[in-house]
């Protein structure tokens, strides 16, 4: 029970104390003027309205039970008219109707009395009922609150509420921790106080613009704490007074960054030691190349020079000598240039064509396939647009491809050539466009790639090799490049020769400019 409904319960009780006296003061004081007026004035009628005030009040007082005052009034006026007149006459009827009529009054008044009372009490219960009701929702809103706020300042992330001006109306303590004072001191300032104001602004735009934002990166100098790199969230709220603000949720990124920018550096480095391994894995076909054309200059000038001496010299052929040993030069310097390009660590985006990362690749690789007899065929689409690259990121993703190819067709050789078997080598390079994106393609004809290692196969160091036979960051680091980098995903398939297809694909972009194109 509540304190007020005790107060109450305890003040009536008070109260009853003082209706006995009351009731029989004012029965006292109606017999007495009832009798004056009777004996002294003579006067009949009005004796008997005296009665009704203690009747009355009786019957609200103690209901049912204040009939007794009703009973007795009615009785002393029958007992006082039979004392005074020994007969019936109209005089007595109309007392006997008054005596009828207190006691159908006090029941009357008894029976509504005891209603109301009813009525009253279950009114009571109800509000009391209510009153518990509203004290314990207010007591689990409080909990409640505490709850969440709880939530809020235990939260690693810093979190703020502003009005649409940018004036700060709540923080919690992480933003306390960062900005390096207390929340009673930012309450009221601007948040452009301290976060870049032109990046800030965006934020809220696209706030109160599309009602949300998510994943917004924020740079920005912070008093106190140098630059941060922070990634925000917001919504809008109505405030209890229905006002908009605005929520922003957001975390400080900053060490997170720089330990991708060093993962990220470290991922570069290794994919440049690997191209420099694949070039020196790959001098012998390299040497091959370059020995065709040098043979071509060779025997060229030889027969030039022969046929001075001889003095049988033919001015007519020299041209195409010429042009033979000028093509044959510039097939080496491109071949030098390109193993030049391939080593060093560029950075360059551009537009390419998919075609042309592909020859590349096959500049450092076709001598190597040539060397160990691997029939090479490609099947590329007509008219395939232009993809945003790195172009020498894309080109050791395909080397490193064409290499594990390369590998596992040895291996399948080696195995027929144990069992007196002949085995044709076969490569099949695809480059097709599905969608919105441009695959490439590279099957061989191997032995293919088990269920269970399809899902290990691109892991760092994973290998199948011996031991001393491969390091297992061929693929790895193709994936590495083409996911984090490229933008794009690779997987493997079993193909119809058998073997292994390894898919490469890249989204195509809009090509900005026409000039950039390779």
């Amino acid at each position: 029970m509540s304190k007020r409904s005790a107060s109450k319960k305890t003040g009536g009780e008070a109260g009853k104390k003082y209706r006995v006296p009351i009731v029989a003061i004012l029965l006292g004081i109606s017999c007495l003027l009832t009798y004056y007026f009777h004996w002294v004035l003579g006067i009949e009628v009005v004796f008997s309205h005296f009665f009704y005030l203690p009747i009355i009040l009786a019957s609200v007082w103690w209901k049912r039970k204040g009939l007794v005052v009703a009973i007795f009034l009615a009785l002393l006026l029958l007992i006082s008219r039979l004392l005074l007149h020994f007969g019936l006459d109209w005089s007595f009827v109309n007392d006997l109707m008054r005596a009828a009529l207190f006691i159908l009054i006090g029941a009357t008044v008894s029976v509504l009395s005891e209603r109301m009372e009813r009525a009253e009490d279950r009114l009571r219960e109800h509000a009391e009922n209510l009153e518990k009701i509203v004290d314990e929702r207010t007591e689990d809103l409080r909990r409640e609150r505490d709850y969440t706020r709880h939530l809020i300042e235990s939260s690693p992330d810093f979190q703020m509420t502003l009005d649409v001006t940018g004036r700060i109306m709540d923080v919690n303590e992480a933003f306390e921790e960062i900005v390096g004072k207390s929340r009673e001191e930012v309450i009221g300032a601007s948040i452009y106080a301290y976060l870049p104001r032109e990046e800030t602004e965006k934020v809220i735009a696209e706030v109160l613009e599309k009602g949300k934002a998510r994943d917004i990166e924020l740079t920005g100098d912070v008093p106190g704490r140098g630059t941060l790199i922070c990634n925000l969230s917001g919504t809008v709220f109505t405030t209890p007074e229905g006002e908009v603000g605005i929520y922003l949720n957001g975390r400080d990124v900053t060490e997170q960054k720089i330990r991708q920018q060093r993962l990220r550096e470290r991922e570069m480095q290794i994919a440049h030691a690997s191209r420099l391994s694949s070039l020196g894995e790959m001098a012998a076909g390299m040497a091959h190349e370059i020995n065709q054309p040098l043979t071509i200059i060779s025997t060229a000038a030889e027969g030039i020079l022969r046929d001075i001496r001889k003095d049988r010299f033919d001015m007519r052929l020299l041209p195409q000598d010429l042009q033979d040993v000028l093509d044959n030069v510039k097939r080496i310097d491109r071949i030098i240039t390109h193993v030049r390009a391939f080593a060093r660590r560029p950075e360059e985006w551009e537009y390419v064509k998919p075609e042309q990362v592909l020859d590349d690749a096959f500049v450092i690789m076709g001598g190597q396939l040539h060397l160990r007899n691997v029939s090479v065929s490609r099947r590329i689409e007509e008219d395939l647009p232009a993809i945003y690259v790195n172009p020498n990121q894309l080109e050791q993703v395909l080397i490193n491809i064409l290499t594990n190819a390369r590998q596992a067709l040895d291996e399948r050789a080696e195995a027929a050539e144990s069992r007196g078997e002949r085995f044709q080598k076969r490569l099949v390079c695809r480059i097709s466009r599905e969608n919105d994106q441009v695959v490439f393609e590279v099957a061989d004809n191997a032995v293919g790639v088990p269920d269970e290692i399809k899902m290990r196969i691109f892991e760092p160091f994973f290998t199948t090799k011996e031991v001393g036979q491969g390091t297992g960051l061929g693929l790895s680091i193709a994936y590495t490049l083409v996911t984090r980098s490229l933008d794009g995903r690779i997987w493997v398939e079993d193909n119809e020769m058998g073997g292994a297809s390894f898919k490469v694909a890249l989204p195509i972009k809009e090509q900005q400019n026409e000039n950039t194109h390779r």
